[in-house]
């Protein structure tokens, strides 16, 4: 079974909020926007998604209408298959896109504190060792009490 879909990217929950009073505010001020493809919000904060409720659904032809409110890049119609999550193909990309760029923000984060621990090996004197790899070891230790 083939449906269609509204995604819509917003960044946190307030966005979110934001965006379903925009919606309802359209759909109230032109009635023909007011259809049966339902929409679901992406939220890039947390990597979850929301589906608005019924009175949010809209037509196919209010699709331009989101893209001009919140960008093209932000808004997606697709269709829905029941097994594949409501992601077409675009939007599987354009997720894991997303999240291999914060896992590479992450991992720059990482490297550049490992780069000040090494740097000042008076303070982690105890934590740093010879690897028998080449290079120091980085390593902490202890007990964990509750």
């Amino acid at each position: 079974m083939h449906s269609k879909v509204i995604w819509i990217r917003c960044q946190d929950e307030i966005e979110l909020l934001e965006t379903q009073k925009e919606i309802l505010t359209l759909i109230k001020k032109i009635p023909p926007f007011k259809g049966d493809v339902p929409i679901k919000v992406f939220l890039t904060d947390d990597f979850s998604t929301h589906s608005l409720e019924h009175t949010y659904y809209m037509t196919e032809s209010g699709v331009s209408v989101l893209k001009e409110m919140y960008g093209d890049e932000n808004v997606k119609i697709c269709c829905k298959r029941e097994n594949n999550r409501g992601y077409d193909e675009e939007s599987r990309m354009d997720h894991l896109l997303n999240v291999l760029e914060r896992m590479n923000d992450n991992l720059n984060d990482i490297s550049t504190y490992l780069k000040y621990i090494s740097e000042d090996t008076e303070e982690f004197s105890g934590c740093v060792s010879k690897s028998m790899l080449g290079g120091n070891r980085f390593c902490i230790t202890g007990d964990v009490r509750r």
